[in-house]
This record gives C-alpha cells, sequence and structure tokens, in this order.
C-alpha cells in the first residue's frame, strides 16, 4: 500500500520522535495527522505549509498586505488600471517582522493581482505550532479508539477536534479581524 506524502510541518518521520507509532497503523496515522494540520489550519483561517498563492490586494502606498503568511517569496506583481496594465517589481518587507507584507517599488493605487509563495516548511515552522498540530493529532488518534472500542459512544466526542489547551496555544497566530 501507498502512503499519503504531504508536505507537512511535522511529518510521520519526526511525529516518532515525539510518541510511539505502530508501523502497522503508518497510514491511519498519517490521515489523522494530515486531519490534525488541517484542524489547526481552518482553526487559524490560513496556510501553514508553504504554498504557491494566487491573491488580490488593493496597495496602501507601496504595501501590500496578505493574506496568507509568512511571504518567502514575491513571484510577480500585475497591476491593473485603466493608464497601466503592467508587471511592477516587489519584494517581502522583513522590515514589518510579520511576514504579511510585501513592498512594491513604486506607489500604486489599483488592485494588484499577486503570486507569491507563503507558509513554512518543517525547518522553519514555529515549535508552538508543532505542537498544537502533535496535541491535535494525539487528541484525534484517543477519540478515534475510544469511538472505535464503543459502538454507542456521544457522537459529540468525535467533534471535538483541539483542546482548549492547543486553542490557548495558537491565540497568537490567529487572524485579527476589527
Amino acid at each position: 500500500m501507498e502512503y499519503v506524502n504531504h508536505p507537512l510541518m511535522l511529518d510521520y518521520d519526526e511525529l516518532k520522535n515525539y510518541t510511539s507509532l505502530d508501523p502497522e497503523n503508518r497510514f491511519t496515522d498519517e490521515l489523522l495527522l494530515n486531519s490534525a494540520h488541517l484542524t489547526i489550519e481552518r482553526y487559524l483561517d490560513r496556510y501553514l505549509t508553504k504554498r504557491l498563492v494566487y491573491e488580490t490586494i488593493r496597495p496602501e502606498g507601496r504595501l501590500l498586505e496578505t493574506y496568507h503568511y509568512p511571504v518567502t517569496e514575491v513571484i510577480t506583481v500585475h497591476v491593473e488600471g485603466s493608464e497601466t496594465d503592467s508587471d511592477v517589481k516587489a519584494k517581502v518587507a522583513s522590515e514589518y517582522g510579520d511576514g504579511r507584507h510585501i513592498m512594491l517599488e513604486s506607489e500604486q493605487s489599483e488592485l494588484c493581482n499577486v503570486e507569491y509563495t507563503a507558509g513554512y516548511d518543517s525547518g522553519s515552522a514555529p515549535s508552538v505550532l508543532k505542537e498544537a498540530v502533535l496535541k491535535t493529532y494525539l487528541l484525534k488518534k484517543r477519540n478515534l479508539h475510544a469511538v472505535s472500542n464503543t459502538p454507542d459512544d456521544d457522537p459529540e466526542d468525535i467533534t471535538e477536534m483541539m483542546s482548549d489547551e492547543v486553542k490557548q496555544m495558537l491565540q497568537p497566530f490567529r487572524r485579527k479581524t476589527l
């Protein structure tokens, strides 16, 4: 059987360092790990693993604020408008420290179609995010066994995706809205 190979911040091989795993259950463990990772992404409302993102953003002067972060590379910025319809040079604005900003070469007022890479790889992911994935994986695995061992289990047990401890850990990474 071929196993799922997905780009996660915490992959199966690294998971083995934190918990004991049975090689015969590898497929189930990888599915649970993927599910834990997706649960964290949904809770934070953004991608965590490195991905290519296409986004339309209205600039504020020379600055673009992205939805997904951290931005690791700007591929293209295409400015649309009545007077101009061209690509402009841009770079990751590291001086803001949050990884969400792209600095344009010149001021723009029209919408920009931006192609960029954002997210973490295994080596750059904050340890808090990895720990949240690990704890969510362990909770899902514990609930999976509880459900399989008791046929009349309450469905509420399955829908509890993350512990309150993990939610508290993730607060600094959540999207801020006013």
